[in-house]
């Protein structure tokens, strides 16, 4: 039993140390010592970068209905029946609440319904679809957003 205790120690210390390394590689490091001859490492971290937590899928092309843009966005699961059509963001999901996605058009929220958002932007007109997935999609429009965000920008005229 004190070999697997050992074993499970080193796994953790070399984890560690390649996180450490790795931060260390990718971040501005600075060494200081004190007076009882104990290191103390800080790491800045660069805040130009736009990181987030989530992920993003965009698709773009002119010649094609929403609903084909959303098809060809990974992590999207899509129920059409006639001309009813039900998205959801694949691993978001409430138990007997609405699963459907919040529907962004031009950062002004429409609402959680494919229709309402078909309704609201002319498909000839779209020049964007961004599907937000995970914690950004709460993070930027709060628990609307939290069964996933799927943006829609149009062209400019």
């Amino acid at each position: 039993m004190k070999t697997f205790f050992t074993f499970n120690r080193f796994i953790a210390t070399s984890i560690a140390i390649v996180l450490l390394s790795s931060c260390a590689a990718n971040k501005t490091a600075s060494t200081t010592e004190s007076s009882d001859d104990s290191d103390t490492i800080s790491i800045k971290m660069d805040d130009s970068s736009d990181t987030k937590a989530g992920s993003v899928s965009s698709m773009n092309n002119n010649s094609m209905q929403l609903v084909d843009y959303l098809r060809r966005i990974p992590g999207l699961q899509i129920d059409q029946r006639g001309s009813s059509v039900n998205v959801m963001v694949r691993g978001m999901s409430s138990v007997g609440g609405n699963n459907s996605p919040l529907y962004v058009i031009n950062n002004t929220a429409i609402g959680n319904s494919y229709a309402d958002a078909v309704s609201a932007v002319d498909v000839n007109d779209i020049k964007t679809v961004n599907v937000i997935k995970g914690a950004e999609g709460q993070q930027m429009y709060g628990m609307r957003g939290s069964n996933g965000v799927i943006q829609i920008f149009t062209k400019k005229k």
